[in-house]
């Protein structure tokens, strides 16, 4: 078969990244810096590796080492590293992955910082309307004589379904699992959210395993946060292994709201605390596409899928939400082989290009400087689509 092929890329020099690695290293203190950022054993890498750290279900594992425990010497060699290991274009999607994570944090402290008001849901399930049908305030009544703490407080003690309203637009709520009976996103904890998912340094982990010295055996390091995890592994013969590496890259959000809070105050207005709020980076990207390249890949997916092979959509209440991974599972331990899938090897090749190009996307995260040829294999030979909707 004919098929577009990949653009050069340039090899990454293994002993150039080991020598900035080994700089890292040697910038850490010795105990719990040491002992969570660097593993002799480049054996550990893997057994060591856990997604709790991808979601922000452990905040302090003692296997990796914290971006924010690290002295500006140690966090600039790791950035030094990152930018070694990878290619230009993938180092580029890490920072704007993190400068996405940076944007969250802003909206996150609109949504607990604003001066509003206490609400409880009408659903006794806690289950949201879609915003463009039925606005937050259509939804709820308010709960008076609470401030944003008390309201939060009360939550956690009976249970009721409540959520801070602000008085200014953008008015943020936090959405959690989705049902998959209805379809509809399930009313989620903003007061836990920003202790279990902060978007800052802290919730950055770094760490190294194996050879250090020049000319060494085998190396690898880990580089993990909220919404993406990379991982390298260089053998013994200096050669870069990274096929059976986990990545994961995931964008939210991809479309910045273009509504901003309140960016200044009135000339008479005292600064007080609650009004100093200024988010310098959402003003500047309101509106924006962040990742229009994925946006755009996914859409020539779904518009090949959805007249094409009808036969392959499973019902959303066949799958189970399982917001610790940010994924859909498939139930009742079932696999893709389980259904009608779009079998990609009876796919044209125009057709398996369409499929094809957004799986490359997430693999170039890592793989951005060598080759996809052996996994683009795979998936010709073997690889499945199903595809499910909100609407159950």
């Amino acid at each position: 078969d004919e098929h577009q092929e990949c653009p050069h890329r340039d090899p990454i020099d293994a002993e150039s990244v080991r020598a900035e690695l080994k700089k890292f290293v040697d910038s850490l203190d010795d105990g719990l810096q040491l002992n969570r950022g660097y593993h002799p054993n480049v054996a550990d890498q893997i057994p060591d590796w856990h997604t709790c750290t991808i979601v922000q279900q452990c905040l302090d594992p003692d296997f990796i080492l914290s971006v924010g425990m690290m002295s500006p010497r140690s966090r600039g060699y790791a950035y030094k590293v990152m930018s070694k290991a990878m290619s230009q274009e993938s180092f580029n999607m890490l920072q704007l992955q993190q400068h996405s994570n940076m944007l969250l944090g802003e909206m996150q402290d609109w949504a607990t910082t604003c001066p509003g008001e206490c609400r409880e849901l009408h659903d006794p399930n806690g289950l949201l309307e879609p915003i463009v049908g039925s606005s937050l305030a259509d939804q709820s009544d308010p709960v008076p004589f609470l401030n944003y703490a008390d309201c939060g407080n009360l939550l956690h003690e009976s249970g009721k379904k409540l959520f801070w309203y602000c008085n200014d637009e953008p008015r943020m709520v936090h959405e959690a699992n989705i049902d998959v009976s209805t379809g509809k996103y399930m009313l989620g904890d903003i007061w836990n959210e920003p202790h279990i998912h902060g978007r800052n340094l802290e919730y950055d982990f770094f760490s190294a395993y194996g050879d250090m010295e020049e000319n060494g055996g085998a190396f690898g390091l880990r580089f993990s946060g909220h919404h993406f995890d990379l991982n390298y592994h260089w053998n013994d013969a200096g050669e870069l292994v990274n096929d059976n590496m986990p990545v994961f890259l995931g964008h939210n959000p991809l479309m910045v709201p273009e509504v901003t809070p309140p960016l200044s105050r009135a000339h008479d207005e005292k600064a007080e605390n609650d009004h100093s709020y200024y988010p310098l980076m959402w003003a500047n990207m309101a509106g924006i596409t962040q990742f229009s390249e994925s946006v755009d890949l996914l859409l020539e997916v779904s518009n090949f899928l959805l007249p094409n092979a009808p036969g392959s959509f499973v019902p959303l209440t066949n799958w189970i939400s399982t917001g610790y991974a940010g994924s859909l599972t498939l139930a009742n331990g079932k696999s893709i082989s389980d259904f009608d899938s779009f079998d990609l090897s009876t796919a044209t090749e125009d057709v398996f290009q369409i499929m094809w190009n957004l799986v490359d996307y997430t693999l170039k995260f890592t793989h951005g400087h060598a080759s996809t040829e052996r996994q683009r294999a795979i998936f010709r030979a073997e690889g499945k689509a199903v595809w499910t909707t909100s609407n159950p």
